[in-house]
Parts: C-alpha cells; sequence; structure tokens
C-alpha cells in the first residue's frame, strides 16, 4: 500500500499506529510544501531529530523545486526512500524516524534515529575461562555482528539478514566465512531460515525450536555461545553463526559431538594439561551416564563381581531400608533434579543458597530416616556432579541416565547394553545441516580426531573443519 499525499499518508500511519500513545507525529510548515516528521518515543533520540532532521527542515527556505534530495537537507546519515506502508511501520518499530514533504509531489525518506538503551558488553555467564578474552554479546544484533567484525577483519566475513516472525518482525542474522564454510553448509542453513514460518520469535532458543532436526531431536543440534571469541573461532573453522536481535546467545551450527568435551581455554592452555581436561570432561561424562546402573547391577544383581568387604560395607549402610537399591536410586536421582532445577529457576542470590543446603539437608535427612543409604547417595552425588563436567549434555544425559538405570533394572547387562546400542545408533544417524553429528568418529577421520580427546593447538588452531 503506497499513499498518494501527505495527508493520506499521517492519516495511515495514525490507523496503523492507532492506540499506540508513544507514536508521534508532528506536522511542518515549510514554504512553498508540508512536511512530516514520525517517530516513536523512546525508540528514536528525539534529540537527534530536533538538531538533525527537523532544524535543517525548517532551515532549507523555498521548497518549490524541491525533488526529494533528502541528503543535501538533512544532517542524517543512510537516507532510504520508502514509499510501502508496511515497510515504513517496521522502520519506526526499529528506531527510526520518517520525512515526508510534499510539494504537489510527495517525497518520503527513512533515516536512523535510534536511541540505544541495552547493556554493555560484560563478561559472559556461561563459557567461563580464567584466561582468554571475556567479551560477550548483547541483545542488540548490529553490535553483536560489529563485534565479531573487530575479531575477524576481513570482507570475507559475510553477512545475510532475514525478518522473521508475522507479529514481532524479529531480524536474524547468517554470518559465515567464504572460503572456510562449505558451500552446502551454508545454503542448507539459508534454506531452513527461509522456510521459518512463525507469528512470534523471541530469542535464539526458538530458532534452534524451528530449524532443528525433529527426528533425532533429543541431542543438542545447534551450539549456543555468548562469548565473542568462541563464535569467531567457530566461523573461521567452518561453521556458521546465527544471531537473533534481542537474544545474547548466538546460534553456531551445525553442532558436533566431539564440542562437547571441548572448551575455548584448550587452545590457550599447556597442551597436554588441555588433553587431560578433556580425557577428564570425556570420563566424566561416561561416569554420569552409567554409574547407577552399574552400582545398581553389582549391588543387587552381580554381588560376586565385588569385593566381599566392599559388598559387606554396602549392605550393613542399608540396615532395615524399606526399598529396593533401585528404588532408592530413582528417588533420589529425581530429589536431585528437582533440587537443580530449584537453584536454576530461584532468584539468584537465593537459588545457590537453597540448592546446596538443599542438598545437605535432605541427604542427611534421609539417611538418617532410613529412606535411602549413604553408598547410594555417595553414587548419585558422584554422578550429579560429573554431569554438569559436559554443560551442553547435562538435560540429555539426565534423561538417559534414568534409561540405562531403568534397563539395569529390568535386564541386567543385557538392558545396559541394548539402550547404549539405541543411543549410539541414534547419534551415529543424525545429520544437521548435511553434517554428520558424529563426524571424526563416524565416518572416521584422522585429521579430525587431533582435536577431539588429544588437544594439538600447533596444528589445529586456526584450521579448517574437515568434516
Amino acid at each position: 500500500m503506497q499513499a498518494k499525499d501527505i495527508n493520506a499518508l499521517e492519516v495511515e500511519l495514525k490507523t496503523a499506529f492507532a492506540s499506540c500513545e508513544d507514536f508521534v507525529s508532528r506536522r511542518l510548515s515549510l514554504q512553498n510544501a508540508a512536511g512530516l516528521v514520525c517517530s516513536i518515543k523512546e525508540m528514536a533520540d528525539k534529540g537527534y531529530i530536533g538538531e538533525k532532521i527537523i532544524r535543517p527542515l525548517l532551515l532549507k527556505g523555498d521548497y518549490k523545486d524541491f525533488s526529494g534530495g533528502f541528503d543535501g537537507v538533512i544532517y542524517a546519515g543512510a537516507i532510504e526512500g520508502s514509499y510501502d506502508i508496511d515497510e515504513i511501520c517496521f522502520s519506526l518499530c526499529t528506531g527510526s524516524v520518517v520525512i515526508a514533504v510534499d510539494n504537489g509531489t510527495l517525497h518520503i525518506a527513512v533515516c536512523p534515529a535510534d536511541a540505544y538503551f541495552g547493556r554493555s558488553a560484560d563478561k559472559p555467564d556461561t563459557d567461563i575461562t580464567v584466561r582468554g578474552p571475556q567479551a560477550s554479546f548483547v541483545e542488540d544484533l548490529d553490535k553483536n555482528v560489529s563485534a565479531l567484525r573487530k575479531v575477524i577483519r576481513s570482507p570475507k566475513l559475510k553477512s545475510e539478514n532475514f525478518k522473521k516472525g508475522s507479529i514481532t518482525n524479529t531480524r536474524l542474522t547468517l554470518l559465515y566465512v567464504e572460503g572456510r564454510a562449505e558451500v552446502n553448509l551454508v545454503s542448507a542453513a539459508r534454506q531452513k531460515l527461509n522456510n521459518i514460518s512463525a507469528s512470534v520469535i523471541v530469542d535464539s532458543g526458538n530458532i534452534e525450536s524451528l530449524i532443528k532436526n525433529k527426528r533425532y531431536g533429543f541431542f543438542p543440534s545447534f551450539g549456543f555461545t555468548e562469548k565473542v571469541d568462541k563464535a569467531a573461532s567457530l566461523l573461521i573453522a567452518g561453521r556458521v553463526v546465527i544471531i537473533c536481535d534481542g537474544s545474547p546467545f548466538v546460534i553456531t551450527a551445525p553442532y558436533l559431538f566431539m564440542e562437547s568435551i571441548q572448551s575455548a581455554e584448550d587452545y590457550l592452555r599447556s597442551p597436554y594439561y588441555a588433553t587431560f581436561s578433556r580425557l577428564l570432561r570425556f570420563a566424566s561424562l561416561i561416569v554420569a551416564l552409567y554409574l547407577p546402573a552399574m552400582f545398581l547391577i553389582l549391588a543387587e544383581r552381580r554381588p560376586d563381581l565385588l569385593p566381599r568387604g566392599l559388598y559387606d560395607i554396602i549392605q550393613s549402610q542399608r540396615g532395615e531400608i524399606p526399598f529396593a537399591i533401585s528404588i532408592e536410586l530413582i528417588l533420589m536421582l529425581l530429589v536431585f533434579e528437582m533440587l537443580r532445577e530449584v537453584g536454576i529457576r530461584m532468584p539468584r542470590p537465593v537459588g545457590n543458597a537453597v540448592g546446596l543446603v538443599g542438598s545437605i539437608i535432605i541427604g542427611d535427612a534421609a539417611t538418617k530416616a532410613g529412606v535411602a543409604s549413604t553408598s547410594v547417595i555417595l553414587i548419585v552425588a558422584i554422578a550429579a556432579v560429573a554431569n554438569f563436567v559436559v554443560p551442553a549434555y547435562m538435560n540429555t544425559t539426565s534423561i538417559l541416565r534414568l534409561i540405562f538405570l531403568i534397563g539395569a533394572w529390568v535386564a541386567g547387562f543385557s538392558g545396559v547394553i541394548f539402550f547404549s546400542g539405541v543411543t549410539l545408533c541414534a547419534l551415529c544417524a543424525k545429520h544437521d545441516l548435511n553434517t554428520p553429528y558424529m563426524s571424526a568418529i563416524a565416518p572416521f577421520n584422522k585429521n579430525a580426531m587431533l582435536d577431539f580427546l588429544i588437544a594439538i593447538p600447533q596444528k589445529t588452531l586456526g584450521r579448517k573443519e574437515d568434516t
């Protein structure tokens, strides 16, 4: 829809923003012309509008021969002309100001005058590292893109813009490094974003739920980070990054299993300690998954595999507990998950204290009340701590741990082996953006394995991934 004159334009804008008390429309009396300036309070800088736009318009003089050359009149940059009402409304909602001059012919210009009211970059709350860059992303898309350009100072860093959400009109940006990211990967990511059909998008998490592979969505399909240096490193390695306006977490794709045990700090440490850290993370993942199930099998089904003294200690600790070990383990695991949710959902100053104190009190009370034995609480505590070592799989591991435990309860070693096989088959079959999820392992890639369990920064830092 296009307006024919300045009065029609004003009516259409006021109709579009009806019941919007923050919509501002000001008429200007110009020589031989009528003027109109529209903006939204607090979204646009009123001081900038007054000095750079309204004042020059009033001082110009005669508008009889004006042909739409706003760049020679006002002192604003990035001036664009638009006559489509929907585009003008979107520009107003992003902080731009709309200028119209009618001297018999309607001339319209849109220029940015947004007043930034977001927070400045701070240390990330996640992806915490002791050494290395501490800059994090913020909720402003343009600032996030510029933060990446400050790290990757090359025109090969390409960006493509999208606008999704029929109600929110959220801006998205797809970034990749030309020559590093595979053409098929970029095309797949672009197609996924183009196919998004949603009315509301307010966070990058919404993007993941809309574009992830639903078939194997149980495992993480995309990486998230608020660290600028980590996103830049992944871009250089050949990944793509998706930024959602309003979210401090950017999406990195594709996400690989091997990425879950890597840390940005591994490339800043001694390769020996970095390798030790990765082996520790991998071992912690195995412990978090299998420790409760293995304890159940050894304590209930195969006590002959335990040293006699250790088995006697476990039985003496149980005393007169009325539940089987399997019930004890399941109850304690569920109690721990509830305490974890309390720590996350409560206000931060209170949540940490509640989670810590609650764990101590409930553990002590459970043993004294004869509901759970000390050995069961110890096993659950070790598995829970190990679960936090690999944050990317923290939620997935919590569910798989219960599945393996139930498998051990029903069928012993056979049940654990069966569910492990199903899990491995699902991991190997998972593909995201035309990339195998278990890349480097299945299919096996000797070069990529140099950056899996073993950390060799001298050979892998800045290397393009061969997936």
